[in-house]
């Protein structure tokens, strides 16, 4: 398969199939990142190499006409078409080199990533394994409540059955309290009438009698 040139703004990196713009710095852009490079003294995108000659930036076509193919380089000497493709040759394994980098760096990033994950899982799976033991340990302290709150209820109701018995208890020998202080009323209102109505009976008349002094019967 063959490979294609890519972009070399790193946020972009889109082959370059057909229409490309390429530096005198090795580098390769699309035609959408290629607008600032219309200008004169601009700066590389990739590099920040300085590009204020002519030829410094220029227009390719990846998929020339053959016409074009078999008219580029006609009429130059030999040692010159050679030198012409090893520059292009040496653009391309610049390129090549370019971007072994950087598969190789993303390759490494993917490996710490996973590293990471893989510490990061490991630590999950210790939090993990700390959270069932709480977890295990709050279920313990929540049986051993619930046995406790069991024990209380159950004392609680024995308690509240000896409150009830007491109060019936204490409400039965008040009841033969009052009984027996209703009995002793009744029976001294009783002895009171009896007692009343024999002094009744008893009661002494006084007849007054006017008292005459010793002058009257003197005279």
């Amino acid at each position: 398969m063959a490979m294609n040139l890519l972009c070399n703004v790193q946020t972009c990196r889109k082959p370059l199939t057909s229409t490309l713009w390429v530096t005198s710095c090795s580098h390769s852009f699309c035609e959408d990142h290629a607008k600032t490079l219309s200008h004169k003294n601009i700066k590389c995108p990739a590099c920040g190499t300085l590009l204020g000659k002519r030829f410094d930036v220029i227009r390719q076509n990846s998929n020339p006409a053959e016409e074009f193919k078999a008219m580029l380089l006609v009429g130059l000497r030999p040692e010159i078409v050679l030198d012409i493709a090893m520059r292009a040759v040496s653009f391309w394994n610049y390129q090549v080199e370019q971007e072994l980098k950087y598969q190789a760096n993303s390759a490494n990033q993917l490996l710490e990533t996973k590293e990471k994950a893989s510490i990061n899982q490991t630590t999950l799976m210790k939090q993990l394994a700390l959270a069932k033991n709480t977890i295990a340990g709050n279920e313990k302290q929540i049986n051993d409540q619930k046995s406790t709150i069991k024990f209380l209820k159950s004392a609680l109701s024995h308690k509240d059955q000896q409150l009830k018995k007491m109060q019936h208890g204490l409400f039965h020998t008040k009841s033969k309290t009052q009984d027996i202080h209703v009995t002793n009323s009744e029976t001294e209102d009783v002895h009171f009438r009896k007692e009343n109505t024999h002094n009744a009976g008893k009661k002494k008349v006084f007849i007054f009698e006017p008292r005459i002094s010793s002058q009257r019967n003197d005279l």
